[in-house]
């Protein structure tokens, strides 16, 4: 929705800065003085935002956020470890 409502209109005022400019005296065709634009805009505005999309959060650390296996012990009721740990537990020894 942002986009059909947004950017026609940004457009439009796009031309008419450019339309401003050349009245004024500038001699710059219409890419240059887009481009021109494009340039002041990042230049002023972008402050190393992260423009990832999704759910935001933190790097991980892999010298702390590391996701280590645990040995469960054995209960009255489970007398072995699941299958899988067992290989993983395995190949440690």
């Amino acid at each position: 929705m942002l986009q059909k409502d947004f950017f026609p209109f940004f457009g439009i005022a796009v031309w008419n800065s450019y339309v401003v400019y050349r009245k004024n005296g500038g001699k710059n065709t219409q890419l240059e003085f887009r481009l021109n634009l494009i340039d002041r805009v990042i230049e002023k505005y972008h402050s190393g935002l992260n423009f990832h999309r999704g759910r935001p959060g933190s790097k991980p650390n892999p010298e702390i956020d590391r996701h280590f296996l645990e040995i469960i012990a054995n209960t009255d009721k489970k007398t072995e470890t699941c299958k899988t740990m067992r290989g993983v537990l395995l190949e440690k020894k």
